[in-house]
Formats: structure tokens, sequence, C-alpha cells
């Protein structure tokens, strides 16, 4: 079955048995023998435009009720950035589900950059300075890769066969006027043709009190609480200490995922009453604002003191660690969607904070500003229910509309969790335990430039997969609620 949506194709495949999954660095899918598990993915990759793809198993992850294995699209031998197709398999191996996206362009393109890697680097540092990022001085650390770049696939979009040969370019984030982030320089002409910040608006630990001062070091190098120490004369400091060991046993409970090892590099960094401005402006002594840099949390005041907030921006990191969806209109949109709702359902879950009736969904109610955001009733922010609905943001202010976008997302597991009647639908809420790890399995399943109708598709192919053998307790009736999600958000 087939159902096309903003211009791609989201396929479902019928279940078969997976004989097995290709290794690392084979040539193409097709050349590779018939495993189910290949041909699931050559197959998708044919009805997206790209016949006899080069399709190579990047990895397989385990997640509840079976696994998803990643293919990445390359062309002359380099990655198509956000070319991916991952295919959903339950515990017995029954495929249930594939998606991702691929690039039509032609396998017949050269790799030849014209532009060396030193270039790039400088042309990447100018580009986030341009961009209104915190200065990035010249001896900020780079690491680059040749890859190819499809800008429809930035977008969710379909690809039009069109591809630029990049530099990819990642400046790793130090000092608040060294803050990096992601650049795509263009290999022949030089131009910067993607720019991204490595912020995020909004166990081994180690806390930092910037005492309402502007910082010099994001990455809290002079703690003042570290694991197993005594508790500080300040409170945020114990607030965010204990908010950041909440969440790392949220996730190492819930999903066996060390937050430590798997985002922090060995440790949890974040530093409170911190002070923020850059070469866009000052944004503030006290700040009323959070951030995730890539490496690090770093909170204003009185801002380490909301737990969804907190588990939020962590979140980011996990984020970035397992789908890493490309921080732009609908991917982007997905990508804090995911945030808030990991972010919620470790804030209900901690017994922390202010979880009223009244409070549930809201994120941000323990903030000294207040709520920021309504996940159960977007519309009280501004932001859109259902696929291009009321408030549905199509221009590209914001990245393409990634705070406000992500309503869509919220609202589904909102109802996917506590049930309700919306757009004609009426849906049985799973509950939060069997939310949980449906969200986790379907992060886990999508790729960097997943759209709302491949995560639709993700979440039932989820469901699928969980209850085929009854994981978590799921059955048939949990994934029919969870098709009516999908249809009353029209993703």
């Amino acid at each position: 079955m087939t159902r096309k949506m903003m211009g791609c194709v989201a396929a479902l495949v019928t279940a078969t048995t997976a004989a097995g999954i290709v290794g690392l660095g084979s040539t193409s899918a097709s050349a590779r023998g018939e495993a189910p598990t290949v041909a699931a993915a050559d197959s998708y990759a044919r009805q997206h435009g790209a016949p006899r793809a080069d399709l190579r198993l990047d990895r397989t992850v385990q997640v509840p009720g079976g696994s998803v294995a990643h293919f990445q699209q390359y062309l002359a031998g380099k990655p198509v950035i956000g070319a991916e197709v991952v295919v959903q398999l339950d515990a017995r191996g029954k495929i249930h589900g594939t998606t991702g996206a691929v690039t039509s362009a032609p396998r017949s393109v050269t790799a030849a950059p014209a532009r060396t890697e030193a270039s790039a680097e400088r042309t990447a540092k100018a580009s986030l300075r341009k961009a209104g990022a915190p200065e990035v001085d010249a001896t900020a650390a780079a690491a680059t890769d040749l890859a190819w770049y499809d800008a429809g696939l930035f977008k969710g979009a379909a690809s039009k066969g069109a591809v630029t040969l990049v530099h990819d370019v990642e400046v790793t984030p130090t000092a608040v006027d060294a803050v990096g982030g992601r650049v795509l320089v263009d290999a022949n002409d030089g131009t910067p043709v993607y720019t991204e910040t490595t912020q995020r608006d909004a166990t081994n630990r180690r806390v930092c009190d910037a005492r309402n001062q502007y910082v010099t070091n994001l990455d809290c190098p002079s703690p003042v609480r570290t694991e197993g120490s005594a508790a500080s004369s300040v409170s945020e400091v114990n607030v965010a200490y204990d908010q950041l060991g909440a969440t790392s046993s949220f996730y190492t409970s819930r999903f066996g995922y060390d937050l430590s090892t798997q985002i922090g590099g060995g440790a949890l960094r974040a530093t409170v009453r911190a002070c923020y401005r850059d070469s866009g402006g000052d944004y503030g002594c006290p700040m009323e604002n959070a951030f995730w840099t890539g490496r690090s949390m770093v909170f204003g005041q009185g801002f380490a003191s909301a737990d969804d907030v907190v588990s939020h921006e962590l979140t980011h990191g996990v984020i970035q660690n397992t789908a890493d969806l490309v921080y732009s209109y609908e991917p982007g949109a997905i990508n804090e969607s995911m945030a808030d709702v990991f972010g919620e359902f470790e804030d209900l879950d901690n017994g922390t904070g202010n979880d009223t009736s009244s409070a549930r969904w809201l994120l941000g109610e323990d903030l000294p500003i207040g709520a920021i955001r309504d996940m159960k009733t977007p519309e009280r922010g501004s932001q859109p229910s259902s696929y291009r609905g009321q408030y549905w943001q199509s221009g590209s202010s914001d990245n393409g509309g990634v705070h406000t976008n992500s309503g869509v997302g919220n609202k589904a597991a909102y109802l996917i969790t506590d049930g309700g009647t919306f757009n004609g639908q009426t849906i049985t809420g799973l509950g939060q335990a069997k939310a949980e790890q449906l969200y986790w399995r379907t992060l886990n399943a999508l790729t960097s430039s997943s759209n709302y109708a491949q995560l639709g598709q993700t979440l039932k192919s989820s469901c699928s997969a969980l209850a085929s053998g009854g994981t978590a307790g799921f059955t048939s009736t949990d994934c029919q609620q969870v098709s009516k999600v999908v249809t009353a958000t029209r993703m």
C-alpha cells in the first residue's frame, strides 16, 4: 500500500521474515543478496525514484519489541545527508514497516571537490558568525567530511534529483564567543548552503554557577558540585543537580539508555544562573532562557527549576545521538516535539514540581515566566494541533517554524497517552507506560529528514511491531488507537 503526502510516498511493507541484516561497508543493496531486510530497503528506494541505490547498513538498534535497521544512501562513495531508509523488525525478525527518504539524483555524479577542507572550515566559522550565532574564533575545533546535500530532504520534502557536493563542517562549541554549529559548504564554489547553530532555545554530574554573570566557557570547567559531593549553598545548583539525576534515571530505567556516556562524553554538565550574549545581541542578565550547546546545558536564573525544561533540553542531546533530526522545517518541528514529549513524560514520572491536573501537558509550568507551551491544546500558544491546520507556519522564520509546528506532534502524544475526541476521532489513551515505549521505538526508527507523514507511519509501524509480540502489553487494539491519532492530526 502506498500513500502520497507532501510529494512523498510513504510505503508500508507486508510483514515478512528477515533472514539477516548485512554488514556495514557493503556495496549496493541489490548486490548484497536477497535478505528480506535488504530487499525491503531496496524496494523502498525504487518506489521513491532511486533504482539501484547504493544503500549501506549504517547501524542496527535494539528497541522495545525488536530492532530497527538504518540504511544510509551513498553517491560516488559519499553519503547523502538525510537520505536514509529504516526497516522496522519485531523480536521474531518480521518486518513491520519501511520509511525514510532517498535522493533521486543520478549515480553518475563524481565526488571531486575544488575547495579544500581548510577553506571550508574558514567559511563555516564565518557563516556561523554572520548567522548571529555567538562569535566563533579561528581556533575553534572543526571536523569536516565530504558528503552530498539534497535541499529538498532538509525540509522533509521529496527529492528533486539535484545534489550538491559539500564539506560537512561541525564546529565544536567551547567558550561563549566560540559556540559552534554545523555548516554545509559547497565543495566547488565555496559558498555555505546550510547553517545551523548547536543551540536549542529553550550518572556523572557536574554543575557550575555563573552567579548571574556572562559566562566565558559553556562546558562547566569549574564545577561547584560534582557527582556524590555535598549539597551546595546555592539552591539552583542543587536543583539542577537533582534534575540532571532525575532525567538520567528516567532514561536508564525506561530504556536502558545512559545519558552520561551517550550524550555527555562521560559527564552531564550544566551551568546555572548564566547570562549570555553574542554578535546578535544581549539576551539579558538574568537570562530568561535555557539551551543545549551540543555537549552541555546552560540555564538562566530559575530555569533549572522546571523539570520538563531540563529533560527537554537533555533530550535534544538524545535526539542528536539517535534520529539526529535536521533542525529545520518539518524534521526540526518533530525534533522540538520529541524533546517536549520526553520532557513531559519525565515530568509526569518524577513526582516533583507542579503535577496537578491543570498543569498536566503544560511545558515549563514551573518556570519563573510560567508555561511556554500547551501540548494538550497547542492553539493556546498559537500552535497547530493538526498538519497544516490553524497556526501552521509555512515561512522560513524560526528555521521553518520548528517551535510552532511542533504542536502537531505534541497533540498526537497527548492523544496517544490520554485519549480524547479530536477531528471526528474518539481515541482511548494507551497510558503513559505504553506511550513511552512507543515513542522510544519511534524516535529510534526516524531518519534525520523525517517529515510528519513519516512520523505518522512510523508511529503505526512501531506499534505493529510492539503488538506482534505483546511487548509491554501492546495489542492490536492499541494500534487502532494510534492510527486514529494519526488520522485526527492529519499526519
